[in-house]
């Protein structure tokens, strides 16, 4: 029978070396670490995979453009809008224990969009600025979100307020939903919320009104993180 060439390693207190590399000598008793398990050599190797030579399963995580059809408990996915140009990884668990919106979001980042250029608007209802809509981000499926948006606003010499918001699919942006500043203050305003967004697949899209006069506004953000989605 042949001698191990790796063991997994379990807790206690250790030298590591880093990563496992292909091209380096181990001597017994070096601890690397390789997909994200613990080994420690037990007899002297070079380019001996850790995995492969103990037959550990290294699980991997899907890059997926959508959901799973028929998930089962505990299935993780990292979902992203483009497998070449991805835009956001979200990475999900799926818990069937929750009533709904089972896949959870376990890390990746929020998505950003900014839109750099200023632009005006005297409507009193939401609307595009002058220098076009945006910023917006497509959500790819309905659930609960944080969204974050801003803007820098500039001062118009008069009482008006300035309203910053955001629609999705059906619904409009209002007032319940805002950034907003005195028109007399030139200042950057932004703000986060829990909100669920539905249905999928559609876009949230920065909004502006003004109460009375002139908004000026550039620098504007959005960014847009699931807590759990799915339905």
């Amino acid at each position: 029978m042949s001698e191990p060439y790796w063991a997994a390693l379990g807790g206690g207190s250790v030298d590591y070396k880093g990563a496992w590399a292909a091209g380096t000598a181990y001597a017994p008793g070096d601890v690397v670490r390789y997909a994200g398990v613990d080994f420690i050599a037990v007899n002297p190797s070079m380019g001996v995979n850790p995995g492969t030579a103990t037959g550990i399963v290294i699980p991997t995580v899907p890059l997926v453009t959508a959901l799973p059809g028929s998930p089962v408990d505990g299935d993780e996915v990292i979902l992203t809008d483009s497998l070449t140009a991805g835009t956001y990884q979200w990475r999900f668990r799926y818990v069937a224990a929750r009533a709904t919106n089972k896949w959870v979001y376990i890390g990746g980042g929020a998505a950003v969009n900014t839109r750099e250029g200023a632009g005006t608007t005297s409507s009193t209802s939401y609307t595009d600025l002058s220098d076009g809509s945006g910023p917006s981000l497509m959500y790819p499926v309905a659930g609960d979100y944080i969204v974050g948006w801003g803007a820098a606003m500039a001062a118009q010499g008069s009482a008006s307020v300035q309203y910053m918001g955001y629609a999705f699919g059906s619904t409009v942006a209002d007032d319940g939903h805002v950034c907003r500043q005195d028109a007399t203050v030139t200042a950057s305003v932004g703000r986060f919320e829990r909100r669920a967004l539905t249905p999928g697949a559609v876009a949230v899209v920065v909004k502006h009104r003004a109460s009375s006069n002139s908004q000026a506004c550039s620098s504007r953000w959005l960014s847009l993180e699931p807590i759990a989605v799915g339905g």
